[in-house]
């Protein structure tokens, strides 16, 4: 049996009905059990395209979330679309050693949700990367910026708000924060995409607005719009933050294991914090753990506000519980 056919089989499962429209009441609570493996997966993404909504998945650890992610993607031709938020920082404070491309990840997820999506969106995350604070919706609108094709715009401007948003003029762009300039080309590889936009002027006119491989130059696809938007860990956008959980809209279902465990590892994660705070020398200003991080008490509190599917330790409050007869066999899933 092809994978497509055993998620449509899913999707045709009455149990995916009844958990969407479980769903449908203000903070549900739904347990399921006896799920195995990648059997997970096959459940969440039925149950994500009869919902219609974005659903947020939270793993025990990094591993556990990639693995998910991986299985999450077979089905992104069904209609769904799924996204991994990691943490930024190895350490705490440590801006030496922040992850570059966990900070295009975070942005990439941040523009997403910030936008009305077409098909429903699949987040995965862990106790690390929910620690961390994150810009507002407003502060990532006031320093983002949209271009369109065939408004004007002047290529000196450009090059000014680009200089503002601290990208790095150079030849060749081939990494997030950098923009070129050549005659009438602009490229400007942004943060939060995969691939830089080539902007194409006619006089003041944008022309052309298309992606590009940044190896071969090639077009990849075109475009109607195009938003720049800046290094999220850069310390203009750190005036406000919010937990993560506080920038996703309110109707978003949240699937968890163990609540408890993961609010155990945001208090680990803060007190980290709280002693790598105490022992900066650096004469720059740095945000106070208590705002730059997430406590349990906090995320449990802001988790309440959700509709929340736990597919752990059964929920004792849960409106539905739902038991599946998954099991490994081998290194197999029998679904």
């Amino acid at each position: 049996m092809k994978i497509t056919d055993l998620a449509q089989h899913y999707f045709n499962d009455n149990k995916a009905s009844l958990v969407s429209n479980a769903l449908n009441t203000s903070q549900a609570r739904v347990a399921l059990s006896g799920l195995s493996g990648s059997g997970m997966a096959f459940v969440a993404q039925a149950v994500i395209r009869k919902d219609q909504r974005d659903h947020i998945f939270i793993f025990n650890d990094k591993e556990e979330a990639a693995y998910f992610q991986n299985d999450m993607q077979r089905f992104e031709e069904a209609g769904l679309q799924t996204y991994f938020f990691p943490e930024t920082y190895r350490i705490p404070y440590q801006t030496e050693n922040t992850d570059n491309a966990n900070v295009v990840l975070r942005a990439e997820v941040l523009k997403s949700l910030s936008q009305k999506g077409n098909v429903p969106r699949a987040i995965v995350t862990y106790p690390e990367a929910l620690s961390e604070s994150v810009v507002t919706r407003k502060q990532l609108k006031s320093n983002s910026y949209e271009l369109k094709l065939g408004e004007k715009y002047s290529i000196g401007f450009l090059n000014e708000l680009l200089s503002d948003y601290n990208f790095h003029r150079v030849d060749f762009v081939y990494e997030p924060g950098q923009f070129s300039i050549r005659g009438g080309i602009i490229d400007v590889f942004s943060f939060g995409e995969d691939h830089p936009f080539r902007i194409e002027f006619f006089g003041d006119d944008v022309e052309s607005l298309r992606r590009f491989n940044p190896v071969t130059q090639l077009s990849i696809n075109d475009e109607k719009s195009f938003t720049i938007i800046p290094n999220i860990q850069q310390k203009t956008m750190l005036e406000s933050k919010e937990s993560f959980l506080d920038f996703v809209d309110s109707n978003t279902v949240i699937w968890i294991k163990d609540e408890q465990f993961i609010s155990d590892r945001l208090d680990h994660h803060f007190e980290v914090a709280e002693k790598q705070f105490k022992n900066i020398k650096s004469p720059l200003n740095h945000l106070k753990p208590d705002e730059a991080f997430i406590e349990g008490a906090r995320f449990l509190k802001i988790l309440s506000r959700f509709g929340i599917v736990n597919v752990g330790h059964t929920f004792a409050e849960a409106e539905i519980k739902i038991e599946y007869h998954q099991k490994i066999t081998g290194q197999k899933t029998i679904l």
